[in-house]
């Protein structure tokens, strides 16, 4: 597996992965989102198969804001993750959460976070098998602070 930053902000893998992860917006509405999130310079990585294929997508940014009791400098919070059900989803959701992890090290941030708005007890679930603690009513989980090693 492989994970790849998307070629531009019009990557057909990235868009297959969106529309797979929020079938309810539209196409356009994806389009426009994709070329926010290449604007803003969130983080986006698409796993990939070794085969080629488009397994897993994680998009994530910083947010200055204190959130949900998230509040340890500025905190990169993931705004997308889906993994295809086709293949064995906690390894790939693991090395894309870690990805993310190392960027924001990277980046100073203090510490990766979630705020879930779906699912909450399948979300909560997940963040707990990845690290994660709840903050705030069950709809925010932040990991532990990052020490930045480089």
């Amino acid at each position: 597996m492989r994970l790849l930053a998307p070629i531009d902000d019009r990557d057909p893998s990235w868009f297959a992965l969106r529309l797979a992860l929020w079938p309810e917006a539209s196409k356009s509405a994806h389009l426009e989102q994709m070329k926010v999130a290449a604007a803003r310079g969130m983080y986006v990585r698409v796993a990939t198969a070794n085969e080629g294929f488009a397994i897993g997508l994680v998009e994530a940014s910083k947010r200055e804001e204190a959130r949900g009791g998230a509040n340890n400098g500025t905190v990169v919070y993931f705004e997308g993750l889906y993994v295809s059900r086709k293949v064995t989803r906690l390894t790939v959701t693991r090395r894309l959460v870690d990805a993310v992890a190392s960027w924001a090290a990277a980046e100073g941030c203090a510490q990766p976070a979630f705020d879930s708005q779906f699912e909450p007890d399948a979300a909560q679930m997940l963040h707990r098998e990845l690290g994660f603690q709840e903050t705030a009513s069950g709809t925010y989980s932040r990991k532990a602070a990052i020490e930045n090693t480089f």
